[in-house]
């Protein structure tokens, strides 16, 4: 990743003054990968044994294998004589297994790989569903190659949620991380700041016109806008419980567009019945408090409704994103909060507006 900063003369000039010749023609091979590919971060250096050695035989390799580098090892690799992937075989295994049985009798047969040119995100996604500590990387032709380790997974791991949490705020993570945002000159953090800052402002102009559109309701009962806090604030909530939970599960592969519609119904589901608990909670209240029933009986409905709706936005809108190839990260962003508060208070003026002879009555 770090020659991959520098021009190619400069990388060639890097790699020639290497003095280890077998790291340095390693290093060849990673630079001919596509940068977000597995063999652009795959380890060369891995132990490889024949499906048809003795288990005492094996034993002896490694400790010459030990005399001679200080490659480090989880698991042996079986590969048959055209050094393809045949299996694996744990250390354990192989030091309590009797000394004249055949690695082939012992080993796991077709272990899990990934190709040299999948996604690297791909293989770092397999070793932390799985519990690896290292992923074996094949060719087009399964023969074995390489491998991906468990500390190189948990580097792109934390790069990948950092990438997720910078852009869920609007804010880009390679400004982040040359230090720009923090330390740079003021220009480059308004560039990269103000872009979701002008779409947060539009919709306050959208909201601000809702709030006027109802003016008359307002003046006529003006305890309403009291309670927009409440709202937007359970609103929010949950629709940032519902997108936190899609986004990650595409992000992880659990949750994938086949079943969109699925998801949509249970999220909503989900929301329209934490938005009766709650809105049961809040209509009573208000209802004591401020001794007028109709006027809980709005707040009330209003939160049933605006959470039930809240829950399929912050479902739907990271799913649509992903379906046109758009981050879906993105969707955690004032995007969505924005979309919640419109939505919010429309319904919450509209039933007022509705039911404003009750209220007024009671």
């Amino acid at each position: 990743d770090v020659l991959n900063e520098f021009e190619d003369q400069k990388v060639v000039e890097i790699i020639r003054r290497i003095p280890d010749l077998r790291y340095a023609k390693h290093l060849k091979e990673l630079m001919t990968y596509p940068e977000d590919s597995v063999g652009s971060i795959m380890s060369s250096e891995l132990v490889k044994v024949y499906a048809d050695m003795k288990v005492e035989e094996t034993l002896e390799y490694l400790r010459v294998r030990a005399e001679q580098d200080n490659t480090s090892f989880y698991y042996l690799y079986v590969v048959d004589r055209a050094g393809l992937l045949a299996g694996v075989v744990g250390l354990r295994v192989l030091i309590t297994s009797p000394s004249y049985m055949a690695i082939s009798d012992i080993m796991k047969p077709d272990p899990l790989s990934i190709n040299h040119l999948d996604d690297k995100e791909a293989a770092a996604d397999m070793i932390q569903k799985h519990e690896f500590l290292s992923l074996p990387v094949v060719d087009n032709t399964e023969k074995l190659i390489g491998l991906v380790t468990w500390d190189d997974a948990v580097e792109l791991i934390e790069d990948k949620l950092t990438d997720e949490y910078f852009t869920s705020s609007g804010v880009s993570s390679e400004d982040f991380e040359t230090g720009e945002l923090l330390s740079g000159h003021p220009v480059t953090s308004i560039k990269s700041r103000t872009p979701w800052l002008m779409f947060t402002l539009l919709g306050s102009f959208v909201t601000v016109w809702i709030g006027n559109f109802y003016t008359e309701t307002i003046h006529t009962l003006p305890v309403l806008p009291i309670f927009i806090p409440l709202l937007g604030g359970m609103g929010g909530n949950v629709d940032t419980q519902s997108s936190a939970l899609i986004v990650r599960g595409l992000a992880t592969g659990h949750v994938s567009l086949s079943n969109a519609l699925g998801y949509i119904i249970q999220q909503s589901l989900i929301g329209l019945l934490i938005g009766l608990l709650i809105g049961l909670i809040v209509s009573g209240t208000v209802a004591v408090t401020m001794g007028n029933p109709w006027l809980g009986v709005i707040i009330g409905g209003s939160l049933l409704v605006n959470m039930t709706v809240a829950a399929a936005i912050g479902t739907l809108i990271p799913l649509a994103f992903k379906q046109y190839d758009i981050d879906p990260a993105i969707a955690s962003s004032p995007f969505i909060s924005t979309a919640i508060d419109i939505t919010g208070l429309t319904i919450y003026f509209g039933l007022a507006t509705m039911t404003l002879h009750f209220l007024l009555a009671a």
